[in-house]
């Protein structure tokens, strides 16, 4: 992934997240995604990469795109998402008990939304490409490694 499909991925993500939720609702609608869950992490990491190397946006600003990607799980099913907030909005915690269909969604989509192992692996990436040296020629190199992402030796050129 070039850094020109990242960005275009990162923002359409942003935007699909400002579009929030429906009125006392947690989740949202997948279908509103650009891409795979796994892809907008991948272009998080091109992204971030990129924006530090080049001092693109100051701290805060930085700070706030890697907030907005523990967001990316409260993207569900469309399906499943009128399931979820009704139950969530009615307090049906009490439900986890059960072994229904509703209850299974719930459950899922819940534990899920909870977990913050991608998030971590954002900020965990973040922190190592920040100890790199930004002037080191093979700096993109290294980037595509820590991602786990594979490496083309045209994504230089959006590095320099």
């Amino acid at each position: 992934m070039k850094f020109i499909e990242a960005k275009y991925i990162i923002d359409k993500y942003i935007s699909a997240l400002a579009k929030g939720t429906a009125p006392n609702g947690i989740a949202r609608y997948q279908s509103l995604l650009p891409c795979s869950k796994e892809k907008i992490y991948d272009a998080f990491k091109i992204f971030l990469a990129y924006s530090i190397k080049h001092n693109s946006y100051p701290p805060e600003i930085l700070g706030k795109y890697i907030a907005s990607s523990a967001y990316v799980t409260s993207f569900i099913n469309d399906d499943h998402v009128e399931i979820f907030d009704e139950m969530f909005a009615q307090n049906k915690l009490y439900l986890i008990e059960k072994d229904d269909q509703e209850s299974n969604i719930f459950i899922q989509y819940w534990e899920s939304m909870l977990s913050v192992d991608e998030f971590d692996k954002i900020t965990s990436f973040v922190e190592k490409i920040q100890k790199l040296d930004l002037k080191d020629r093979y700096y993109c190199r290294k980037v595509y490694e820590l991602a786990g992402l594979k490496y083309y030796s045209d994504y230089e050129d959006d590095f320099f």
